[in-house]
């Protein structure tokens, strides 16, 4: 039999033994990818029999043959074939596909850190080395805080100068004394206008006085005139009287002529009086003594003259001498009285005349001063404007040197407390690159998925260099990255279930989509896309830098009406399926949908349990000049593109062989 497949293949150089790796990886009875194909009873034990058989001889073809058809249940076809030519026949029905997209990644931990310190200084000390594991918070070195402490104890100084600074400028002490200024100039304007009030009605008062003195002294001086006008009168009657007394008498003679002499007498005296009354109201500097000597002298002569006549009126009438006496004598007293009067009213006159004069002087001073007082007040109230504006100024840079000095010590304590490194997160150490005694420079630290992965979901603290004081990676989550064509990432979301399986181990490990790049990266003419997956929970056998195979499940149909991918043809943008009517194949048109790497969906155009064809393999093998006719071939090809990979995209069952169609 398997130089009746070598003649078929027509490739005479196939000299090579089956290798014995090969054939212990074969599918074992049990695979259930080879459910869905007719066979007999017993197939798998037939073609493993061949195979082992064909192992035995030379010959590269028989390797290819005995795989191909340990892969597709071929068996069925050994114990079922006839004369004519021979068909392997799948049943369309119900099953699960998986649109997947594979691509190699890198694992790397999703949490590490880069850190430095955040400020300048010598180290001190360095408690962890490399390959320690570290908690959350833990110390990892010290900067010695000697001269950041003395930098933060001046700092707080400055912080309680500028306070003091700002209280005594906010208190307003320098504005105390115009605004003293102010009240007591203000109070000065009061007491002013309470003067000149005062003045003004004094001024009233004085005028009310002088017009009552004015009338008063009009009635006074009216009763004198009138009494001097009285007492003259009755003078000149009684004078006249007593000249009758001396017409008739001889004797009367001897009286008037003593009542000549005494009137002389008496007017002599009235006008020493006067003229001494006239001194006394403006004496000189010599005094009014002559003017009181006459003044005697004529009284001494008044008083002769009296006697005189009272010894010469012994004879004479003694009435009417009596009363004329006395009506000189009245005379005399009247005309002193008005005199008087007069001096006295003038006198008063000039007194309210002088008071009047006086107040309207005070007034005058008084308007004089409020208008002075008014202006200082005004003064001092710009002075106090201006000192405030000046004080507002000065607060508001005492504010701006306080918030200087505040955030100069906060960075000063920021400094003390940054000498101390900690780990933000728990991990493992990876790398120290201080040690005791090193001049430490501040630096920025980094926090997240590393730099190197080109889709980095994680947070930044600062964009440093890579290479810090300390590097911590944390083994509590882990992440895939890889880069993958621009056709096969339209066909990622965020989400999308992966599966990983990591180089050197057969174990899967489970993840999900986390992110997906924007920009690509182009590498000769080549453009990839950077995904990232988020490995599910912590499995065991991560590290970071190993490399993992990725397959992403972009699409999933369940309970779907399926047939093997091998079994669908495409041309351009046709698909269809051969089925066998009459020992011949029969092109039947389909609808494709999802498309498996094992299965692919028939969305229309096949019911259940429709048999297609899977294979004829009385048809001789392709050399790949015509890949795309998606006719003939093994089982588990797509239509003849075994080597060349084009052709339908599928996979044979258990063959080994994955072919992503064309």
């Amino acid at each position: 039999m398997a130089e009746e497949l070598a003649s078929q293949s027509g490739s005479p150089d196939i000299t090579e033994p089956l290798p014995v790796e090969q054939i212990s990886d074969l599918p074992p009875d049990d695979d259930p990818t080879l459910d869905g194909l007719e066979r007999s009873p017993q197939p798998r034990a037939l073609y493993r029999r061949m195979l082992r058989s064909v192992g035995r001889h030379k010959g590269r073809f028989f390797l290819v043959i005995a795989v191909v058809l340990a892969g597709t249940g071929v068996g069925t076809w050994l114990l079922t074939r006839s004369s004519s030519p021979d068909y392997v026949l799948t049943s369309a029905g119900t099953g699960t596909v998986q649109q997947t997209v594979s691509a190699t990644s890198t694992v790397e931990a999703a949490n590490q850190a880069t850190l430095n310190f955040a400020t300048s200084g010598t180290v001190s000390a360095v408690d962890v080395a490399v390959g320690q594991q570290v908690a959350a918070g833990q110390t990892l070195a010290t900067l010695d805080p000697s001269s950041l402490q003395a930098a933060m104890a001046q700092d707080q100084a400055q912080v309680s100068s500028a306070q003091s600074k700002l209280t005594s400028d906010e208190s307003g002490q320098s504005l105390s004394s115009p605004q003293q200024a102010v009240t007591t100039a203000e109070q000065q304007v009061t007491l002013e206008k309470q003067q000149i009030v005062a003045d003004q009605t004094a001024i009233g008062n004085a005028q009310t006085n002088l017009t009552a003195t004015q009338a008063a002294n009009a009635v006074s001086l009216a009763q004198a005139q009138n009494s001097l006008s009285d007492a003259q009168s009755k003078l000149s009657t009684d004078e006249a009287t007593l000249a009758a007394c001396q017409a008739a008498s001889s004797s009367c003679s001897a009286l008037a002529a003593d009542e000549a002499a005494l009137s002389a007498a008496e007017s002599a005296l009235a006008s020493a009086v006067s003229a001494y009354n006239t001194c006394e109201a403006s004496p000189p500097p010599s005094g009014c003594s002559s003017e009181l000597t006459s003044e005697g002298n004529d009284q001494t002569t008044v008083t002769n003259d009296e006697a005189k006549l009272s010894s010469d009126q012994a004879g004479v009438v003694a009435g009417d001498e009596t009363t004329v006496t006395n009506d000189q004598q009245a005379v005399q007293v009247d005309q002193l009285s008005l005199e008087s009067t007069e001096i006295k009213n003038a006198q008063a006159v000039t007194s309210d005349q002088q008071a009047i004069a006086n107040a309207q002087q005070t007034l005058a001073n008084a308007q004089v001063t409020l208008q002075d007082d008014e202006s200082a007040v005004t003064t001092d109230q710009t002075a106090v404007g201006q000192d405030q504006g000046t004080l507002g100024a000065q607060v508001q840079a005492d504010e701006a040197s306080l918030a200087s000095a505040e955030l100069t010590l906060s960075n000063a304590e920021k400094g003390v407390k940054e000498a101390t490194l900690t780990t933000p997160i728990a991990g493992t150490v990876v790398a120290v690159n201080v040690a005791v005694g090193n001049n430490a420079s501040a630096g920025n630290s980094t926090l997240g998925v590393p730099s190197s992965s080109s889709s980095s979901s994680g947070s930044s603290s600062n964009t440093g260099s890579s290479s810090g004081a300390f590097e911590i990676v944390s083994s509590s989550s882990f992440i895939a990255t890889a880069s993958v064509s621009s056709a096969d990432v339209s066909q990622i979301a965020v989400g999308d279930q992966v599966q990983l399986v990591p180089s050197g181990s057969a174990t899967t490990v489970y993840g999900t989509v986390s992110s997906l790049g924007i920009v690509a990266s182009v590498s000769s003419g080549v453009a990839t896309f950077p995904v990232t997956v988020a490995v599910t929970g912590t499995p065991s056998g991560l590290y970071s830098g190993m490399t993992a195979q990725a397959t992403v499940i972009v699409l999933q149909r369940s309970n779907v009406l399926t047939v093997p991918s091998s079994a669908v043809h495409t041309v351009g943008t046709a698909s269809f399926v051969y089925e066998l009517k009459g020992g011949k194949e029969v092109r039947h048109s389909v609808t494709v949908g999802a498309v498996g790497t094992t299965l692919t969906q028939i969305t229309s155009g096949l019911e259940a349990g429709t048999k297609v064809v899977l294979a004829n393999l009385s048809q001789s093998i392709s050399n790949g000049s015509n890949s795309n006719s998606g006719r003939g071939g093994f089982p588990g090809f797509g239509g003849g593109g075994v080597f060349n990979g084009s052709g339908p995209r599928g996979i044979g069952p258990g063959n080994g062989f994955v072919n992503t169609g064309g």
